[in-house]
């Protein structure tokens, strides 16, 4: 038992200590501590070339992880706090408090109540985000999976690599979101955010917000909404509908449909076995009907159909 206002400094190894309010647990290089209990008000360093296995940290204590330390397995728990400093490695933390990285942790299982910050020279490697966790990323984050509520976002200097949204989570881009999979959840680009490579599956919804940029991407059964203000190029609908009221350049329809409401435009629209459909308000220029595509211009105030390619003859 490490008491109020105690040290204990561990070089060779340390086994279920617990340290108190006001105590602290530093461990050494070479030396290792398994199953620390980190009470509220206590701190546990984990130093350059110490190894810190299986601790928990209650509420009000904390973590630190210093440049060479490594932490696995740990337990943060509500209002606990764990700080992965620049060339810190943490492994399988479970976290229900907070987790803020300026060096590297991978596989952290966000807990309910869970936050995760990737600050600025940070990297979070397969986080997975359960049910209202939140990831907030100013660095990189990669291979995130978020769950029912769960929720990512990514700040304007952040960037996300291969996101996985499933059961109700949300992806929020402020920044550079590469290569999410959308389920049965959502993907927002905020202004001065971009997605590129997604794919958006049946029950996904992307939506491209005004100062929100797309490009390119894949629809297969899921929505894409391009708000007024909102811009995406190159993607391809392979089943599923998007929703144009901003802009839109060169998609390519296979199946499904691109819808362009009152004041969107599209441009280049390739439609080879899907629908066109052009709303009263809505622009579409230099589109292709090909052979199984079709395009339907509602209203007086559409595009005019000399604008089209004759549909073949059957």
């Amino acid at each position: 038992m490490v008491a109020s206002d105690w040290v204990q400094d561990v070089i060779g190894s340390a086994i279920s200590a617990t340290v108190g309010g006001g105590a602290y647990q530093n461990i050494f290089s070479g030396g290792i501590a398994s199953a620390t209990t980190v009470e509220s008000g206590g701190l546990q360093t984990v130093y350059p070339g110490a190894t810190d296995l299986n601790a928990t940290i209650s509420g009000g204590a904390y973590e630190y992880v210093l440049s060479g330390g490594l932490a696995t397995d740990a337990g943060v728990g509500s209002q606990g706090t764990q700080f992965v400093f620049a060339g810190g490695l943490t492994i399988s933390t479970t976290l229900a408090g907070e987790q803020d990285i300026y060096g590297l942790a991978s596989g952290t299982v966000l807990a309910s109540g869970g936050l995760q910050n990737v600050e600025a020279g940070g990297s979070a490697v397969d986080t997975a985000i359960a049910s209202r966790g939140e990831q907030d990323v100013d660095g990189i984050a990669s291979g995130t999976v978020i769950a029912s509520d769960g929720l990512q976002v990514v700040e304007a200097e952040g960037i996300a690599f291969a996101t996985i949204v499933s059961s109700g989570g949300k992806q929020g881009v402020f920044g550079y979101a590469s290569g999410a999979t959308v389920f049965a959840g959502s993907e927002v680009v905020e202004a001065g955010g971009s997605a590129i490579d997604f794919t958006i599956l049946s029950g996904g919804v992307l939506v491209v917000s005004s100062g929100g940029y797309a490009d390119p991407g894949t629809l297969s059964g899921g929505t894409e909404v391009i708000s007024a203000g909102g811009s995406d190029d190159r993607t391809q609908i392979s089943g599923g509908t998007q929703f144009v009221y901003g802009t839109a350049t060169n998609a390519a329809v296979f199946v499904g449909s691109q819808v362009v409401e009152s004041g969107g435009f599209a441009s280049g629209t390739v439609v080879s076995g899907g629908v066109l459909v052009v709303e009263p308000g809505g622009t579409a220029i230099d589109a292709t009907i090909d052979s199984g595509g079709t395009a339907e211009l509602i209203g007086s105030s559409t595009t005019d159909l000399s604008r089209f390619p004759a549909p073949p003859s059957k």
